[in-house]
């Protein structure tokens, strides 16, 4: 009986132990609002500290499945000019191959270099590559070779990175400027044909074009893929930024949006 209580008590002092470090996890970040140009202060943005982070549960960070999550905010969006709602699919409703989607974040705009300083829509620069060098996987948090988690920073605020929508940061974020871009979406045949079958999963979604030079990069992950106004995709992974053959790799977000749905309540 003792080993039992004991068990109990340890598994309860476990369970606190991780709600703390969720809580610290989401008190280290800040969400900037109506931001536009980051190294200028216009006096539209509207800065929030992050209440709670919730990743989701089966997110595997060596594969990038399930990658999605949620930041939920303490004090409430006041919705203006600069800060507007987005809206997200339905469950399964998928959006249709070839449409074109909006991607938009403040990283860099050619591979392994620095962010512009406004707002940019315009093509991306591939560096050349060497016949035995096929690149870098990019993804996680910066869509660099480094692998970390991307975080929604903004499906259950309705509030995403946007020319048209909130603009959102976390804190320690070396990005100065955002950009967008537009790319087809692209079927899931012809995306595993060149990451690998295993390597894309029914729940992502891939966006580019066969002859490179349009894509999200390192820096973007997490940001928002827009198709006529509604978030279908998550800047999630890929190899290298804007090459040929390798469309970019997003979150597909009507696979979560009744997770999205149930963790918001």
């Amino acid at each position: 009986m003792k080993e039992e209580e004991d068990e109990e008590v340890k598994e309860e002092e476990e369970e606190e132990e991780e709600e703390e470090e969720k809580e610290a996890n989401a008190n280290s970040l800040y969400v900037v609002l109506g931001e536009y140009d980051l190294s200028k202060t216009s006096g539209d943005e509207q800065v929030i500290i992050a209440g709670e982070l919730v990743i989701h549960e089966h997110y595997d960070g060596t594969t990038f499945t399930n990658d999605v999550g949620i930041i939920r905010l303490v004090p409430s969006i006041t919705f203006n000019d600069m800060v507007k709602a987005v809206e997200l699919p339905t469950q399964m409703g998928l959006v249709a191959v070839g449409t074109e989607c909006i991607t938009t974040g403040w990283g860099a705009t050619v591979e392994g270099g620095s962010s512009s300083n406004i707002l940019q829509k315009r093509p991306f620069t591939p560096p050349p590559l060497h016949p035995l060098h096929p690149g870098t996987r990019r993804g996680g948090a910066g869509r660099g070779g480094a692998k970390g988690r991307s975080v929604i920073s903004g499906f259950t605020l309705h509030a995403f990175p946007g020319l048209q929508w909130s603009l959102v940061t976390l804190k320690g974020t070396s990005n100065s400027a955002i950009s967008q871009v537009t790319v087809p979406v692209v079927s899931d045949s012809d995306c595993r044909a060149s990451y690998g079958i295993t390597d894309i999963a029914d729940h992502m979604l891939c966006a580019g074009v066969l002859e490179g030079g349009k894509d999200a990069c390192q820096g973007d992950s997490g940001g928002p893929f827009v198709c006529a106004g509604v978030q279908h995709g998550i800047t999630s992974w890929g190899y290298g930024c804007a090459r040929p053959d390798f469309p970019g790799v997003y979150t597909e977000v009507a696979y979560f949006v009744d997770w999205i749905n149930h963790h918001s309540a």
